[in-house]
């Protein structure tokens, strides 16, 4: 009797050494679940422009052919877009990368003036040639190389790379005309308040199609730049968040061509 009241003793304290390892090691799991980066998703804020046809709002949704591929990516990486993707002018956008880590701007043209303002992830799509374009009614304007279009009015984004483009060639600041959306260019550039904008053929084409304006309104005068576009991230943010991303781009790189079909 003695006996067995001395092994049922044993056996208890065993069974309360195990419960007590075993409720230790389950507290140790869920430390590092919740403290292990790579196990949950994180959050970063997302900014864009408005251009069409890579990132512009659609019925109250932010869309395009650089958002699906940047949606997709972040996706795969397990990578919560904080308060959704939100749409800014251009210099507010580039402001707001530029300040904040955890942070991601696209689409961003990648230029030797800016590489290492960013950590950069792409190209997400394939690069476009930008050019000057005039409305086709204007037979005044002749256009055969870039100091010709200095005697021109031009129209460009705010705080972009044109206007660093412009700068940089000489271009005196009373014949630029800087506005936050792109789409105004079209209709001061019809109207003929101003001469020339800067654009590609596909980003014309969709803004021209999304307004009803024929493309044989606008005539392609000489090639300007020719970079790729790019997701960057602001140099500050966790380097944890820019492998997992560009871990992801590295699966999907290969199928964001699909996106511009």
């Amino acid at each position: 009797m003695f006996s067995y009241a001395l092994n049922s003793r044993f056996i208890y304290k065993q069974g309360q050494v195990l419960l007590y390892t075993a409720i230790r090691f389950c507290a140790l799991l869920i430390i590092l679940y919740c403290t292990s980066p790579s196990l949950y998703a994180q959050s970063i804020s997302v900014v864009t422009e408005d251009w069409e046809p890579y990132n512009y709002i659609d019925n109250n949704k932010v869309v395009g052919i650089s958002t699906q591929v940047v949606r997709n990516v972040l996706q795969r990486a397990d990578i919560e877009i904080d308060g959704g993707i939100q749409v800014f002018p251009w210099a507010r956008a580039y402001k707001m990368v530029r300040e904040n880590k955890n942070t991601l701007i696209y689409t961003l043209i990648r230029t030797p003036d800016r590489e290492n303002k960013f950590h950069w992830i792409g190209p997400i799509v394939e690069a476009k040639k930008f050019y000057f374009y005039k409305a086709s009614s204007r037979k005044d304007i002749k256009i055969d190389n870039l100091d010709d279009a200095k005697k021109y009015k031009v129209s460009i984004h705010r705080d972009t790379l044109h206007a660093e483009f412009l700068a940089q060639n000489g271009f005196s600041k009373d014949r630029i005309q800087t506005i936050d959306d792109q789409s105004k260019s079209l209709v001061l550039l019809l109207r003929g308040r101003i001469d020339l904008i800067i654009d590609t053929d596909m980003s014309l084409k969709a803004m021209a199609d999304m307004r009803g304006l024929d493309m044989s309104l606008f005539e392609r005068s000489i090639e300007l730049i020719d970079f790729g576009y790019y997701m960057a991230f602001n140099l500050d943010t966790d380097k944890e968040i820019i492998k997992r991303v560009q871990d992801a781009f590295d699966a999907v790189g290969p199928e964001f061509k699909d996106f511009e079909q």
